[in-house]
Order: C-alpha cells, then sequence, then structure tokens
C-alpha cells in the first residue's frame, strides 16, 4: 500500500522524475534548472505546478456495501496531473465478522467507561450530595459495607451505624440506608446496560456510538 504522497515532474503527460518531498533543484526536460525550494517560499505551489512539478493526488471513489478500499495504484497521469488510482477490494466474511466484532467490544468499553463514571447520590439531610464511586475499586470496598450491612439487617438491627468514603468525603450511614443507596445504583446503573445492549443488537453499530443520543 502506498502511504508517501510523493512529489513528482511531468513532462508531455508522463512522469519523468519523482521526490519524497519537494527537491531544492529539479533538472527540467528544457534544461533548466528549477530551485523548487526557493520557489514553494517564494512564489508557491501554483507557480511550481505550472512548471510541472505536482504532489501526487488521491482519487476519490465511492464504496459499495462492503467495499474497501485495500490501496492505491502508483500513480498516473489523469488531467496533466499525478494520480493514485484506489483499489477496491470487497470484505470477505472474516473480514466483516471481525469488524463486527470489533464494533462490539468498543461499546462494551464504552459501557464499562459510563459504569465507572460515578453518581450522586442524596441523603435528603444535612449530610447533602455525595458522589459515589462505581469503578472496579469502588465496587471492591463497597462489597465490604454490603456484606456487613446484611449482616446487620439479617441481625435485626438495621439502624447499626457504618462509616464509609464516598468520592465527597466520609460519612456515617446505617445499615438500612445502604439498601437504599445499593438500589439507587442498581436503577442508575440499568439504563446504561439497556443501552448497551440496544447498540450491540444495531448492524452496523454507528460510528459515533458514543453520542449521547445513543445513551439516553
Amino acid at each position: 500500500m502506498r502511504v508517501l504522497e510523493m512529489i513528482h515532474l511531468i513532462h508531455n503527460n508522463t512522469i519523468i522524475n519523482s521526490w519524497q518531498s519537494y527537491p531544492k533543484v529539479v533538472d527540467t526536460p528544457d534544461g533548466s534548472r528549477l530551485h523548487a525550494q526557493y520557489e514553494l517560499k517564494r512564489q508557491g505551489v501554483e507557480y511550481l505546478e505550472s512548471q510541472g512539478l505536482y504532489r501526487e493526488q488521491r482519487q476519490s471513489v465511492e464504496l459499495g456495501e462492503n467495499e474497501y478500499i485495500s490501496g492505491y495504484s502508483d500513480p498516473v497521469v489523469i488531467d496533466g496531473k499525478p494520480v493514485c488510482v484506489p483499489i477496491v477490494a470487497t470484505k470477505t466474511q472474516e473480514i466483516i465478522a471481525a469488524e463486527r466484532a470489533e464494533a462490539v467490544d468498543r461499546v462494551i468499553a464504552e459501557r464499562y467507561r459510563r459504569l465507572s463514571l460515578g453518581f450522586d447520590y442524596d441523603f435528603g439531610d444535612s449530610r447533602g450530595v455525595h458522589r459515589i464511586g462505581t469503578t472496579e475499586d469502588d465496587h471492591k470496598g463497597w462489597d465490604k459495607v454490603a456484606k456487613l450491612a446484611s449482616a446487620a439487617i439479617f441481625a435485626g438491627i438495621p439502624n447499626t451505624a457504618i462509616d464509609i468514603e464516598t468520592d465527597t468525603g466520609a460519612v456515617q450511614i446505617t445499615a438500612s440506608e445502604w439498601q437504599q443507596i445499593t438500589l439507587a445504583v442498581a436503577l442508575w446503573e440499568q439504563p446504561i446496560w439497556h443501552y448497551s445492549f440496544a447498540l450491540q443488537a444495531m448492524n452496523p453499530i454507528p460510528e459515533n456510538y458514543t453520542d449521547e443520543v445513543y445513551w439516553s
């Protein structure tokens, strides 16, 4: 596959010399010398093109379903300019399946990114609003709190005080209040999972899958 956009000297609709970048000096077909880099700064690209020195272009093409550009041809002269023609290929079923799997993985990654952002929980009293962290490490810590809260409730002491550390700061809750926070977390997470599954079911999955329109 061609990567460089070369510079070409064209004479009589034929490429007679090529460079990776504008050369300092070009020996032209008429025997004169063109100081290309100097003239580029002094008179610009249009002047160099008037002397037959062109940067190659890539021809645009409208792709059909499951078609892709696998590379570009060596430059050919079209309308007096060097043009690389795209090589169009049809995606195999293996390529299509692999691209879909990659798209699904990207949606899942976006889902976990959103699930790790945390959310605001309002205690409705002087404790105010606290940011509840929801990263994997946060969940490991919350699991310890959940076990303690459940044990207290099963023991018949739901008002047992538990000190926790949110992203906002330290706060004291009761075992029964932790159940309310757990419910709030689940209600916050559920739509994210729902929209994620809806995106994963799309075919094709939109390229702008991270846009809020798909998650609300």
